[in-house]
């Protein structure tokens, strides 16, 4: 029963990690809304007025390639109007993946990085299993883009 277990978050990850093209869905009102209210109350020293996009980065499961990549881009990245949420379990899970990834805290000091270190991200159903960039505009957050392995890059290109 594990190994079939296994088997499935293996192909599970294996087949969302070569997904071709980005999933890039318009949110209707209320999820906007609610998606908005949600990363205002979890980055709540952050003038969402200000962000025009707000990454979401679950560093505890998911493609490796797609949070490296996005870990990367955190790093360097110096746009005012982008917000990073890096979410985790716990304070000890987020220092051990970030070294695992070559990391340390110092390296996410930045007053538009968030670190969650409690999970708010994925019980306010606003993470998955692959970092997520949100368009927000409006007081909403209007847009959602998956990241996969295929697009990552390109996706973290567009925002930088």
């Amino acid at each position: 029963m594990k190994i079939l277990l296994f088997i499935g978050i293996i192909s599970f990850l294996h087949f969302s990690c070569n997904e071709k093209d980005q999933s890039e869905e318009k949110l209707d009102s209320s999820d906007a809304l609610k998606v908005y209210k949600s990363i205002g109350a979890i980055s709540k020293d952050t003038k969402l007025e200000n962000i025009g996009n707000c990454l979401v980065i679950p560093i505890d499961l998911g493609c490796e390639t797609c949070i490296k990549s996005a870990l990367n881009f955190t790093k360097a990245n110096t746009n005012p109007s982008n917000l990073v949420i890096i979410t985790s379990q716990s304070a000890n899970s987020l220092t051990n993946k970030l070294k695992v990834n070559d990391f340390t805290l110092k390296d996410f000091t930045s007053k538009n990085i968030v670190l969650d270190t409690s999970n708010q991200c994925f019980k306010s159903q606003v993470s998955d299993v692959t970092p997520i960039i949100y368009k927000i505009s409006d007081k909403k957050a209007e847009r959602r883009i998956m990241l996969y392995a295929a697009s990552v890059n390109e996706q973290l290109e567009k925002i930088k």
